[in-house]
């Protein structure tokens, strides 16, 4: 999560948490 949010401002954090449950 927290290198996800690295990369994932605000909005992005959103579709990245899809892809996390995914992967």
């Amino acid at each position: 999560m927290q290198v996800k949010k690295q990369y994932a401002p605000t909005n992005t954090f959103r579709n990245n948490h899809t892809i996390e449950a995914t992967e």
